[in-house]
């Protein structure tokens, strides 16, 4: 078995090839989530979620052979600097034969090389993903929960009637939108809400008052989400005119 490193922000074939592989086990991994489109998941082998440093790796079984599994390593370096993420890929047709775990090895090995103590990763519970997770020893952190509203099923007039209830709570609110990064006026108001977020533990409001924008939130804002640019994507923000000078 052969595993080795690519740039994905230069390697398009590459990336690909880790898409088809994402693309094949959506379905099992995810179930009930839309799949990643090509450029999002592009965007996230570049940078991530927040612009973190990564490491990308794809294994074959022999020099020359289809891409058969791959692993991604976010390496958090502005908050959390003692964690990895990884998150590893196989070929469905190729599971249960040692390829996950030769690649979890590795991930785990690079991680430690680079003075990480701790692994994170993501998966959705009873799916191969959970499993091949807690036989790695691997426990759960964080349980979130993921609900999933028919529309279809919702009585006709009623989207209407929520809607009258919440205009007096709106009242000074605007719907704000526009496709890529976050345009330089809203910067500091959208870098502070999503830092209140990311610091929010389960079970709090957060609301992010009082808090200095970070240089680094700031920046990350003004990229916009790599993956969600390059998908063409718009961005949503609500909020009070105060959201233009940073306020929320």
């Amino acid at each position: 078995m052969r595993i080795e490193r690519f740039d994905a922000a230069a390697d398009v074939a590459a990336v690909g090839a880790v898409y088809d592989i994402y693309r094949a086990g959506a379905p099992g991994d995810w179930p009930g989530s839309p799949p990643m489109s090509p450029a999002v998941f592009g965007g996230l082998m570049v940078q991530g979620w927040s612009g973190e440093p990564r490491e990308n790796w794809l294994a074959r079984r022999e020099p020359g052979a289809a891409v058969a599994g791959a692993y991604s390593l976010e390496l958090p370096d502005q908050e959390n600097r003692h964690r990895a993420g990884l998150l590893v890929l196989v070929v469905p047709g190729q599971r249960r034969a040692g390829l996950g775990t030769a690649l979890l090895r590795h991930g785990t090995a690079r991680a430690r090389a680079l003075g990480r103590v701790r692994i994170t990763g993501e998966v959705l519970k009873g799916t191969p993903g959970d499993s091949f997770a807690r036989a790695a020893g691997a426990t759960a952190e964080l349980t979130e929960a993921r609900r999933t509203l028919a529309v279809r099923a919702i009585p006709s007039g009623r989207l209407g009637e929520l809607r009258m209830a919440a205009k007096g709570a709106a009242a000074g609110y605007t719907l704000l939108a526009w496709a890529g990064p976050t345009p330089e006026t809203y910067l500091d108001g959208v870098a502070r809400l999503n830092e209140a977020m990311h610091d929010a533990l389960p079970g709090q409001n957060p609301r992010g008052r009082g808090r200095a924008v970070t240089a680094g939130a700031r920046a990350v804002t003004a990229g916009g989400r790599p993956g969600l640019a390059a998908g063409g994507r718009p961005g949503l923000a609500a909020g009070s005119p105060g959201l233009a000078a940073g306020q929320s």
